[in-house]
């Protein structure tokens, strides 16, 4: 007998040890995924993998109705993966996890900060294009690609003074700046060469994570963005203009970027 015979024979509680070993989790992950897969075995039968139908995992996973949609979703993740591998390795001819509809994962936004919580993270923020980014955010709207993206040749002066953004997606807009903390900034900036704010997409993400902390302050830089837009329809702006400031696509986006959190 060749060792895919014989793996072939091994049942789902003999496997399940050996895929985990086989993907090198970290060793909470490795616990998570050996609850999730002992579950399912106790659902479906300790059965070769090529025996479990779909039927009884569609029993497994009413048997997690009742849990979150991200609980469910890494389930399914687990059992998708074990599949795939018993595939790799020759015990399963098909993934049936494969026919189960897993449901979306649930969109957060992130909150709007209020003027104190702005105030208090300003106060920590060092100056320089650091300062700068915050008030990109904050004052215009703009996404962290947007804000690394901005050079001194995209600072259009007048009045108002314009800042031509390249989108997501690849879309260009002027982009109006009224705030004058911003404006400040961009004065400040004005004779910088190149990019105004050169970080990397990580640097400025792990620093404004440090800085929300150290201000006690819950949120990400993204929060800066949702800021400013709650900001505009608190001073009256319609929906519609509030989705051109952000660059949205979509008004539906725009609209459920603006609920209240």
């Amino acid at each position: 007998m060749n060792d895919a015979q014989g793996a072939g024979a091994m049942t789902l509680a003999q496997l399940v040890p050996l895929w985990i070993t086989s993907r090198s989790y970290r060793p909470d992950s490795a616990r998570l995924r050996m609850i999730q897969m002992h579950h399912l075995v106790d659902v479906v039968g300790d059965v070769p993998p090529s025996d479990v139908s779909l039927p009884l995992l569609l029993a497994w996973w009413q048997s997690l109705e009742r849990q979150s949609v991200n609980s469910r979703r890494s389930a399914w993740m687990a059992a998708r993966g074990f599949w795939r591998w018993c595939g790799a390795i020759g015990v399963a001819t098909h993934n049936p996890v494969e026919a189960i509809k897993v449901p979306r994962e649930p969109r957060t936004v992130p909150k709007a900060l209020t003027c104190d919580e702005v105030e208090r993270l300003r106060a920590i923020v060092p100056e320089g294009p650091l300062t700068l980014a915050v008030e990109l955010a904050l004052g215009a709207g703009l996404r962290r690609s947007e804000v690394l993206g901005i050079t001194n040749r995209d600072v259009r002066p007048g009045d108002p003074l314009l800042l031509f953004v390249v989108r997501k997606g690849g879309d260009q807009q002027l982009v109006p700046v009224a705030n004058q903390v911003l404006l400040a900034e961009l004065d400040r900036v004005a004779d910088v060469e190149g990019r105004l704010v050169p970080w990397t997409a990580n640097g400025l993400t792990n620093t404004m994570r440090r800085l929300f902390r150290q201000a006690e302050v819950k949120g990400s830089f993204h929060s800066l963005r949702h800021t400013f837009a709650t900001n505009l329809l608190d001073d009256g702006e319609s929906i519609r203009t509030i989705q051109d400031r952000l660059g949205h696509q979509s008004l539906e986006h725009t609209a459920r970027y603006l609920r209240p959190t």
